[in-house]
C-alpha cells in the first residue's frame, strides 16, 4: 500500500517539483512498485513520493540485508553476505567503513568521559559493542526483533524493538544519542529528532550520519545513485536541509559537515590519542596529545577542498539541546 506525500516533513510546504520519475526498488529482493522523488519548493527537502505506508515497509527489508552490511557480520556466509561485502568494497573504501567512521565521529564530537548512550537503529550492535568497550553505558533500538534479541544477549544491554517514531523514552536520560544512516529511512524524521532532543541531558549531543544528496557523486549518477535505495530511503538530505531539520527540532549548536572532514584527520588523531592514553608514561601521553592535535590541524585544508568539491558521499551532523 502506498501514499503520496502532500506536506513537506521539514517545513510544511505543499508544493513540490519532480526530481525523478519511475524509480524501481533497489538491490535485493522485495515487492515491486514505481516510485519518484520530489523536492519541496519552499525548503528544498527531497522525499520519496509515492512511498510505502509505514506498515508496509517491512516487506522491503529482507531479514539479513542490513545485518549482512554490519561489521559484526563480517564472517557471515551466503549469497546475501557475499553481495553485501561486494557492495561495501565498491562503494565504501576501507577508511570509510561504517564502524570506524562512527567511532571517529564520536572521538571528534565528544571530548568528555563516557556516559549513557542510545543508539537508534542499532542493528547487529557493532557500534554499541565498541562503545561499551570504551566505558559507555549502552542501550539501543531496532525494528528487527531478531537483531535486537541477539544484540541484547551478546551485550547484556536493553534494546527496544519498534519503529523510531513509535518508541517512548524518559526525558533527559542520555548523554549521547546516535542515528547512523537512520534518518533517511523514517517517515517522520522531524518528529523523531524532537523526541531525541527531549531525552538528552544538559550538555548532551546527538550525532547523525546520512547519505549526501548534494554530493558530486549523487549529481553525476542521478537516478542511478546507489544511495537512493528506493523505497527504503524516504528522505534525501543536503547540508542545508539536514541543518534546517535539526534547528526545527529545537537543537542548538548545530554543525553539519562531511565524512571527509571527520575521517581523514580525526580517525588518525583519535587512534594516536588512545595509544597515548594507554601509556603509563607522562611524556608519552603528552607527546601523543601533540601529535593528535597536529593530525587534526594538518588535515583541515584538504578536508575543506574535498567539501568544496562535494566529493564526500555522507553528511555528519551534531547538535545539542
Amino acid at each position: 500500500m502506498f501514499e503520496m506525500v502532500e506536506t513537506c516533513g521539514l517545513c510544511g510546504g505543499e508544493r513540490f517539483d519532480i526530481v525523478y520519475r519511475d524509480l524501481s526498488p533497489a538491490r535485493f529482493e522485495g515487492p515491486g512498485g514505481s516510485f519518484g522523488l520530489v523536492r519541496c519548493r519552499a525548503c528544498g527537502f527531497v522525499v520519496l513520493s509515492p512511498r510505502p505506508v509505514a506498515g508496509a515497509m517491512g516487506a522491503y527489508y529482507p531479514g539479513a540485508f542490513y545485518a549482512s552490511l554490519s561489521p559484526a557480520a563480517g564472517g557471515r556466509r551466503g549469497p546475501a553476505a557475499l553481495l553485501a561485502r561486494g557492495y561495501n568494497r565498491v562503494f565504501f573504501p576501507p577508511s570509510l567503513r561504517r564502524l570506524n567512521a562512527c567511532l571517529a565521529i564520536v572521538s571528534s564530537a565528544w571530548p568528555r568521559p563516557p556516559g549513557r548512550l542510545l543508539d537508534i537503529g542499532a542493528g547487529e550492535g557493532a557500534f554499541m559493542e565498541a562503545m561499551k568497550r570504551r566505558g559507555w553505558d549502552v542501550s539501543g533500538t531496532d525494528v528487527s526483533a531478531e537483531a535486537a534479541r541477539r544484540t541484547s544477549q551478546r551485550l547484556g544491554a536493553t534494546i527496544r524493538v519498534g519503529p523510531a517514531e513509535a518508541l517512548a523514552f524518559e526525558s533527559e536520560t542520555y548523554d549521547l544519542v546516535t542515528l547512523w544512516d537512520v534518518l533517511e529511512h523514517l517517515h517522520d524524521p522531524l518528529r523523531v529528532l524532537r523526541r531525541v532532543r527531549s531525552v538528552l541531558r544538559g550538555g548532551g549531543r546527538v550525532l547523525i550520519s546520512v547519505p549526501n544528496f548534494g554530493s558530486l557523486e549523487a549529481r553525476l549518477l542521478g537516478s542511478r545513485w546507489p544511495h537512493l535505495d528506493v523505497p527504503r530511503h524516504l528522505g534525501h538530505f543536503t547540508a542545508a536541509t539536514l541543518g534546517a531539520m535539526l534547528r526545527a527540532a529545537g537543537f542548538g549548536r548545530v554543525r553539519v559537515g562531511s565524512s571527509a572532514r571527520v575521517l581523514s584527520g580525526n580517525l588518525l588523531s583519535g587512534r594516536v590519542q588512545r595509544l597515548g592514553n594507554a601509556s603509563r608514561r607522562l611524556w608519552v601521553r603528552r607527546m601523543a596529545r601533540v601529535v593528535s592535535d597536529a593530525c587534526r590541524t594538518l588535515s583541515m585544508p584538504s578536508n575543506r577542498v574535498l567539501e568544496k568539491m562535494l566529493l564526500a558521499q555522507s553528511l555528519v551532523a551534531t547538535g545539542g539541546p
